[in-house]
């Protein structure tokens, strides 16, 4: 399919997101340029892990691919993207269900800083990174998108799928509660490199293995808190305004992935895969050339609105789901008529019942009398004797009942 956009550099979001959900395969491909080292970039911040990032990426794209269509407000797919992103690193870490602090370094800067430059924004994004392991998933989740890649207002309030109102109350409170990690992270950091630490920190701090977590930024913050010396070591350390307005380093993702990703997928619009070379790559550990199958093999579909539907990767499961749906119609419809037809069998019928409603015998209908025969006389028979008939008997008289003789006078 030739593309419809000739130059791509001057393209808006809105003009390739309709051009990719009419199936064209170039338009895609530009938005995958566009954002895929800053999807990667967010969800290494996430995940903290590369490869779960890289996967996660991938899965971003095969829903992208597969929603496009769907997409009411073309202008709005910066933010889609990234709460495609949002729900894929949610899920990624739910099914892992523990935190990584990621200490590997970009393969690329982006800029053209010196080097100078570049090795303060790496320091500065590996603390901001490490003070992020303090963060819960949501607060890190705002730091990732309205710190490091700029979303602010509606387009953050539709990342994160929530009002305007609470997408600005959350940055607020992000404010404080980073400015509270980084300095328990700094505070903590400082003293284990100091003879004249805190002694009650020393405590705190004595064993830990130098993973900044949640529990032990709770920690050291309540004991900052109550402390006065802690407390002023952390003010003159920490500078959140300065640290969180730094340019950030973005990690790119890896050049394999591209391929990887445009290769698998399919355009709901389109008639053939995005990938001119198969869907392989040069990227090793598998066995067909290319970079393992993710959990996007089995794509899950996200709507305009972010939330998920499962959906086929590939148009031959779609073609499968009607005839499937057609054959568990008819087993249902087999299993309801077996029922009906033992339900009516195994009803048990009462003597009181039966006499209720067993029919009256039915009598033999007798033929016509046309054809009727008349069975023949016995031959030889002697005949029946005749008797002569009874005297009449005459009927009685009439006879009145004697009178009584009259009574005797008195004398």
């Amino acid at each position: 399919m030739t593309s419809a956009l000739s130059n791509w550099d001057i393209v808006s979001d809105a003009e390739l997101a309709r051009a990719a959900a009419t199936g064209d395969r170039h338009a895609f491909a530009m938005i995958y340029d566009r954002y895929a080292d800053r999807l990667h970039d967010f969800c290494i911040g996430m995940v903290r892990d590369r490869d779960a990032a890289a996967d996660c990426v991938q899965d971003v794209f095969c829903v992208a691919a597969t929603q496009l269509s769907k997409l009411r407000e073309a202008d709005r797919l910066r933010p889609w993207l990234y709460a495609i992103a949002r729900n894929e690193a949610l899920r990624c870490i739910k099914n892992r269900r523990r935190e990584q602090v990621s200490d590997e370094l970009p393969d690329a800067a982006s800029g053209d800083a010196g080097p100078e430059t570049l090795a303060a924004r790496n320091e500065l994004a590996n603390l901001i990174a490490e003070a992020a392991g303090g963060l819960g998933d949501r607060d890190r989740m705002v730091l990732e998108l309205a710190y490091r890649h700029g979303l602010d207002g509606p387009e953050l309030a539709n990342a994160l799928e929530v009002s305007p109102g609470t997408a600005n109350k959350m940055v607020s409170r992000l404010r404080t509660t980073i400015e509270t990690s980084l300095g328990a992270l700094l505070v903590a950091r400082r003293a284990q490199h100091t003879a004249d630490k805190c002694a009650e920190l020393g405590t705190i701090l004595a064993g830990w293995d130098g993973r900044f977590s949640v529990l032990m930024r709770k920690r050291i913050t309540r004991h900052i808190e109550s402390c006065s010396v802690c407390d002023e070591e952390r003010r003159r350390l920490v500078n959140p305004v300065a640290l969180l307005g730094a340019a950030p380093v973005i990690i790119p993702a890896p050049a394999w992935l591209r391929d990887q990703t445009l290769g698998r997928i399919q355009l709901t619009s389109a008639d053939s895969d995005l990938g001119t070379d198969g869907g392989r790559s040069d990227h090793p550990g598998s066995d067909d050339g290319g970079y393992p199958p993710t959990v996007a093999s089995a794509a899950v579909a996200a709507d305009q609105d972010g939330d998920y539907v499962e959906a086929a990767q590939q148009g031959r499961v779609r073609r499968v789901v009607p005839w499937i749906a057609l054959f568990a119609a008819a087993f249902l419809a087999s299993l309801g008529l077996m029922y009906i037809f033992l339900y009516q069998h195994k009803t048990a019928i009462t003597p009181t019942e039966l006499s209720r409603i067993a029919p009256a015998p039915m009598k033999p209908a007798s033929p016509p009398a046309a054809n009727q025969i008349a069975p023949a006389p016995p031959a030889n028979l002697p005949a029946p004797p005749v008797y002569p008939p009874a005297p009449l008997q005459p009927p009685a008289a009439n006879v009145p009942p004697p009178i009584a003789p009259p009574p005797a006078p008195i004398p």
